[in-house]
């Protein structure tokens, strides 16, 4: 039907309006907008009101649209089996024998079965974290809204989500405030629900949830919290102690005062909750008592037998840095700490319990720090001992120095004096000749161990470049700042005979090593197997590099074994005449005391000083005079007496004898000024312990029958040693040499 037409009078007000450029654009008939909005009809703010349609209309496409979203997203999520769970494990550090000595890694976790759970450490995180979780359908909106009523209100604080959502979130998931995730969170502890019993859910849920101090898993807490496993908590005290650390584990975990009052008040409510349950009496709670929880671990942790278990695993995690830039495969420390990896070490554990008693019996039960006269000196030595198989370079045990983070005896960069003059001499020899006076000594004569001389310090090259070959300059090389001048012209230093190039205990017990192994120098390891994800990715193979000649080892082998007794102390009362060669070092009278010594199956070093570095980054250096009331000319006696007393106790005063040395050595060693008279006022060595030893306890070579240690660590010999280098036998069986009557073929001396 055509609309009427009507036609405004000119002169009037309706004509006037007509006139204008609205009167142009004719009106359509028949048009409605879909969204009425700003109204139409309105005028000010009426026109911004919607209408009862929009509202109605609006709310019932948005549950429309959320539906939909609900349902895609529901039929989306898989149900997770978890049965095939895989939970993140602690890396742990072990023994060369297999034994676990710590533990680190994201998530520390031990697996336990829900039967190993007590049903009151049960009920006591039921009763708090999801009453209904026998019943529920995997969430319980009740439960949301009840926590969302208390959080708004200012009342205890009560999560929201149930137990199987938690899981679901623990091992699913992740901890990030998205509706996406919690939508998925809800679906998933649904499905789960439906397909998996409560019990089995429960235990999951108990192996994953964190408790704080590192602990994930009921076991771990019990373990960190009450060092017991988890099923000695029977008593609803504990069990609700560990209970009360889940709602905020970060922080009830910690030992200040605010923060243990919230978990007490926490602890206090969970056996409210559990008779609020019916799972404790009113009796049972006011007969439960505040349990005393163990002191948070410090940075270092000690064994029972004063053993730094932590030292142990930061040496090994820097070997790992350095076989991962070897080999990929094997993780780095970082890549350990997250957790899932056995690093099995060289360490023996009977041996660093040895380090420990010999640096206390030897050294620290023999100061007076408490004394005004001796309390800087005797308070602020410094001890580093270590231990390597002569046969493989692997790191038997060593003694890190007394508490903190540095490493004494494979950081420690210190100036070993004489020590060096064995190097020295070796090094004057040349390749395959003798010394001493013999022939083709080049004329260097007899040598005087235990002094700062050298039969040819001027030859510094030659030095430097057996330096190279026994790992004496890895460490130069990697910090060049802690050198007393530039690594160029310390190389070529005229003194660097006389020990002023720094060095740390490893390292000069590694390098001895050599002497003892027929000049054949092993590289150090402090590893024997990597894996990962239960993979063996890695197993040492030791292997030895020519460092001097069988002869030139033999020769200096020979002169120090000859050297008998330092500063009044018998360095070989340890072991029987020709079972043991070692050489006293010191440096500027007073700064550093060390000594080395070996036997056919163990290098041992001892390093004595007082450093340390001031508040402007400066390294002071204290004198060693009157360490324990010793004058600084005899300071070589200490480290001398705990190198005994170790090597008394690991090789239980049993070796082999060195093959015989060449002539010229023995002519030679009859020619050596007597030692030095005089042990120090006021204090007496330790006797010469038994020589007898069971049989069963030692083996020929002064090293106890190991443990079996990881397969696939030996190395093929070979006989022909001027076609190839001959490697190590196999570390765990510690075969002995061969008979004095029959020398070791010399390897072929290096170019």
């Amino acid at each position: 039907m055509r609309e009427r037409e009507t036609t405004a009078e000119p002169g009037t007000a309706a004509g006037t309006a007509a006139a204008g450029p609205a009167a142009a654009r004719p009106r359509r008939t028949g048009y409605h907008r879909i969204i009425d909005y700003p109204r139409q009809g309105r005028t000010g703010w009426r026109r911004l009101v919607p209408s009862w349609r929009l509202v109605c209309g609006s709310l019932l496409g948005s549950v429309t649209v959320l539906a939909g979203l609900v349902i895609a997203v529901y039929a989306t999520v898989k149900v997770p089996d978890i049965n095939k769970l895989k939970m993140p494990t602690a890396t742990v550090y072990e023994y060369s024998d297999g034994t676990v000595f710590y533990a680190v890694g994201l998530q520390n976790r031990q697996l336990v079965p829900i039967s190993r759970v007590p049903t009151v450490m049960r009920d006591s995180i039921v009763s708090i974290e999801n009453p209904t979780f026998y019943s529920d359908a995997g969430v319980a909106p009740k439960g949301i809204v009840r926590a969302l009523v208390s959080d708004v209100q200012g009342g205890e604080f009560e999560g929201g989500s149930t137990i199987t959502q938690q899981f679901v979130k623990n091992a699913y998931l992740t901890d990030q405030q998205t509706y996406t995730r919690k939508l998925v969170e809800i679906f998933k502890a649904v499905k789960i629900t439906q397909t998996f019993p409560k019990t089995e859910i429960l235990d999951d849920y108990l192996n994953t949830v964190y408790f704080g101090r590192g602990s994930y898993g009921i076991e771990a807490a019990s373990e960190t919290y009450f060092g017991v496993p988890v099923d000695q908590i029977t008593d609803p005290g504990r069990a609700a102690y560990l209970a009360a650390l889940v709602n905020e584990p970060t922080v009830l975990s910690q030992t200040d005062p605010v923060s243990q009052k919230l978990l007490k008040a926490r602890w206090t409510l969970v056996l409210k909750a559990m008779v609020k349950a019916g799972r404790l009496t009113p009796a049972q709670m006011e007969a439960a008592t505040w349990p005393t929880a163990l002191v948070p671990a410090g940075v270092v942790s000690y064994d029972a037998n004063g053993v730094d278990d932590s030292a142990m695993a930061q040496v090994a995690d820097t070997y790992l840095d350095r076989l991962h830039q070897q080999n990929p495969n094997v993780p780095d420390s970082a890549t350990a700490h997250a957790g899932g990896d056995v690093i099995r070490t060289t360490f023996d554990r009977a041996d660093m319990a040895a380090a420990v008693r010999a640096v206390k019996s030897g050294l620290d039960d023999r100061l007076n720090p408490k004394s005004r006269s001796q309390a800087t000196v005797d308070r602020g030595v410094q001890v580093g001992l270590a231990s390597v198989d002569t046969r493989s370079g692997e790191l038997l045990a060593f003694y890190p120095g007394a508490g903190g983070q540095y490493d004494d005896a494979t950081l420690a960069q210190i100036e070993p004096g004489s020590q060096m003059s064995a190097f020295a001499f070796a090094a004057s020899l040349g390749p395959g000749t003798t010394g001493a006076g013999g022939a083709g000594s080049g004329g260097t004569g007899s040598v005087t161990f235990g002094s700062n001389s050298s039969p040819d310090s001027g030859n510094a090259a030659q030095l430097w470049a057996l330096m190279g070959r026994v790992g004496l300059t890895q460490n130069l090389q990697a910090n060049p700042g802690e050198l007393p001048e530039p690594l160029g012209k310390l190389s070529k230093d005229p003194q660097l005979a006389l020990g002023i190039a720094p060095e740390s205990p490893v390292r000069m017990a590694a390098a001895y090593a050599a002497f003892a192994d027929g000049g054949v120098y092993h590289e150090l390891s402090m590893a024997l197997a990597v894996t990962v994800n239960g993979r063996t990715v890695w197993t040492y193979r030791p292997q030895g590099t020519p460092a001097v000649s069988a002869d030139t080892a033999a020769e200096v082998t020979g002169l120090l074994a000859a050297q008998g007794q330092v500063s009044g102390v018998d360095s070989t009362a340890a072991l029987p005449a020709g079972e043991v060669a070692g050489q006293s070092g010191t440096i500027g009278g007073d700064t550093s005391a060390w000594y080395s010594g070996y036997t056919t199956g163990i290098a041992t070093t001892v390093g004595l000083w007082d450093q340390l570095v001031d508040s402007k980054g400066r390294t002071v250096v204290h004198s060693l005079d009157h360490l324990g009331d010793v004058p600084a000319a005899q300071s070589a006696i200490w480290p001398t007496g705990i190198w005994q007393d170790y090597m008394q106790a690991v090789t239980g005063g049993q070796s082999t004898p060195f093959p015989s040395p060449p002539q010229s050595v023995a002519v030679g060693a009859s020619q050596a000024p007597a030692p030095e008279e005089g042990a120090r006022s006021g204090f007496v060595p330790a006797p010469a312990p038994s020589l007898t030893a069971p049989p069963s306890a030692t083996a020929g070579n002064g090293r106890r029958t190991p443990s079996p240690r990881t397969s696939g660590t030996s190395a093929d010999t070979s006989s022909d040693a001027s076609s190839s280098i001959p490697s190590a036998p196999l570390p765990a069986t510690h075969s002995a040499p061969p008979s004095p009557s029959t020398p070791p073929t010399p390897p072929t001396p290096p170019s």
